[in-house]
């Protein structure tokens, strides 16, 4: 129960600032608009991962309720930092160029982002790879013209 009350409680905080930063919000900047719908995508996509494993979560009996409501908020500060990696991965045009212009996307991709916690550190792997490739392409380039 610690593991959701951690989780959910300061998720639903930071859903509710988001959401409130998205409407009402006198963000003259559309990026900053775009990074709080993936806050809110990833803060959404955290909370539904920490209910769905409430019941098939195993905690230590031992463990202090504290630190299991630490790992429960861990969690969803997780989903929001993804939500905000996968978007600044779609703006520079790194991932995603189709779903630059959908806000809808945006919201359920980020959400698909905070609620897997492999998506976006597989994607962060495959730009790693695929720009250690263009970097080695480029040296053997410059290579051929000396």
């Amino acid at each position: 129960m610690a593991y959701v009350g951690g989780g959910t409680i300061p998720g639903s905080l930071l859903l509710i600032v988001s959401f409130i930063a998205i409407l009402y919000g006198q963000l003259s900047f559309t990026g900053i608009r775009l990074f709080f719908i993936g806050f809110f995508g990833g803060a959404v996509g955290a909370i539904i991962s920490v209910l769905i494993r409430s019941d098939t979560l195993r905690v230590d009996p031992y463990a202090h309720r504290y630190f299991v409501a630490f790992q429960g908020l861990t969690r969803i500060l997780l989903g929001v930092l993804f939500g905000f990696l996968l978007i600044a991965a779609v703006k520079g045009r790194l991932v995603g160029d189709a779903f630059a212009g959908n806000n809808y996307a945006l919201f359920i991709l980020s959400a698909v982002s905070g609620y897997s916690e492999k998506f976006i550190p597989e994607l962060m792997s495959k730009i790693e790879t695929q720009g250690l490739r263009a970097t080695n392409t480029a040296k053997e380039a410059s290579r051929n013209v000396s």
